[in-house]
């Protein structure tokens, strides 16, 4: 019987498609936050991002299948949050999650940028490495972040014009 093929033995990196979201895509979007956090956003939170014209929400696509995702607002005329970046966890360590960071940074600084924002839990050190991999620094701790009383620590990252 032939070997079964895993994502990372059958995908070329190169096949990466990243565009913008639409409502049809939610369902899987909410798919891979819930495999991806704890604390996930609740359905009906990403359905109004995915609905709000100043949030930029964009998709990782492989072979016309959702592999990730990533959500970032506008807080002020040149302050950006990234709100959510995912990816399905069968599909991780392939440099989506990089290629959806830097569309998501390139995104948000091209709205007016100069700073951006966002939280990550202390014990997702995999996360914060690729966050400082785009210049992220640790800022502060934010005490009892998430439900289960885990902080967080808040990153930012100054952009240049």
């Amino acid at each position: 019987m032939p070997e079964e093929n895993t994502p990372s033995k059958q995908i070329d990196e190169h096949n990466l498609l990243i565009r913008a979201t639409t409502l049809d895509d939610l369902e899987r979007i909410y798919t891979i936050e819930a495999m991806s956090f704890t604390d996930a956003y609740p359905k009906s939170l990403l359905w109004q991002l995915l609905q709000d014209k100043t949030a930029i929400c964009l998709i990782a696509e492989v072979s016309h299948k959702i592999v990730g995702f990533g959500i970032g607002i506008m807080r002020s005329s040149t302050r950006g949050h990234i709100i959510s970046i995912a990816i399905d966890p069968e599909y991780r360590n392939l440099t989506f999650g990089s290629q959806l960071v830097s569309q998501l940074i390139s995104a948000l600084k091209g709205n007016g940028a100069l700073l951006l924002e966002l939280e990550v839990r202390i014990s997702n050190v995999i996360a914060q490495k690729l966050y400082k991999k785009f210049n992220f620094q640790i800022k502060e701790i934010k005490q009892r972040y998430y439900s289960n009383g885990e902080d967080a620590y808040l990153m930012v990252c100054h952009l240049d014009n």
